[in-house]
């Protein structure tokens, strides 16, 4: 029997996230919105109206097998988290909307993972880098324009991208053994290049969250060939191409302003 994609709970909640991220886009970038002031207690109050209620919809569509598939309420609750930091720093309006318009499709499939027990692996794998960019977005802006520590930084970089990378080896089934393994190594290949990437001579946040991003998209693409026994020349090839694509972009960006 085919899976349905379609479900009216997960397209009522998406519709209703879609309207909540129009109305903190706005917020943010008006400091106020119907009479809200932006200041420290309002967003604290934002943002855990925010996160409640995304706890509350997934144990509401969270409906088979509860105890053996909870795991799957990280994508839903990081992928808000990054939303919401990415909205708060933002400065653009268009860019803003583009990214409200790509997280609600991302967010009904996400919604409908949690409600049906088999939907496509690749919605919630493009799920997982996009939101892993909009938080490191988040994360590089943070640093530059807010009085937070480097440390403090770089442990919500790493446990954010951690926490997605477990529910991707849960996701597999990989053996504990080897989770713990591959996620210990992950967090000090991100944590190197991170520290790293804060001296590099480039100034785009964009750029430098991009290469994270890649990043991640290379170490998760080698361990998934490797845990599911099917690495050949022309998986690893493709995974290498995205990879150094990316990083000659940011070598051309750094060429361009040095001598233009």
């Amino acid at each position: 029997m085919k899976t349905k994609i379609f479900s009216t709970k997960s397209f009522f909640l998406t519709v209703f996230y879609l309207v909540f991220f129009e109305f903190l886009s706005y917020l943010f970038l008006q400091n106020g919105f119907l009479g809200l002031s932006l200041d420290d207690i309002n967003i604290l109050y934002v943002a855990l109206f925010h996160m409640l209620s995304v706890l509350l919809c997934c144990f509401w569509l969270l409906s088979f097998e509860f105890r053996e598939n909870v795991y799957k309420v990280l994508v839903p609750i990081l992928f808000n988290i990054s939303i919401f930091i990415f909205l708060y720093f933002s400065i653009s309006f268009l860019l803003n909307q583009f990214i409200i318009l790509l997280s609600s499709l991302l967010l009904f499939f996400v919604f409908l993972n949690l409600e049906k027990e088999k939907i496509k692996f690749k919605f919630i794998n493009a799920t997982s880098f996009f939101s892993a960019f909009l938080f490191f977005f988040g994360m590089y802006s943070l640093i530059y324009s807010e009085t937070v520590p480097y440390w403090l930084t770089l442990l919500f970089i790493v446990s954010f991208s951690s926490l997605f990378l477990y529910y991707k080896l849960k996701h597999i089934d990989a053996e504990n053994n080897y989770r713990n393994l591959f996620l210990i190594l992950f967090a000090i290949i991100i944590t190197e290049v991170f520290l790293v990437s804060l001296f590099w001579p480039i100034t785009s946040i964009f750029l430098k969250s991009l290469v994270l991003v890649v990043l991640y998209y290379l170490y998760w693409g080698i361990l998934d060939m490797y845990l599911r026994s099917f690495m050949d020349k022309t998986n690893l090839i493709k995974y290498f191409s995205i990879f150094i694509t990316i990083i000659l972009l940011v070598m051309i960006s750094l060429f361009i302003k040095s001598y233009f």
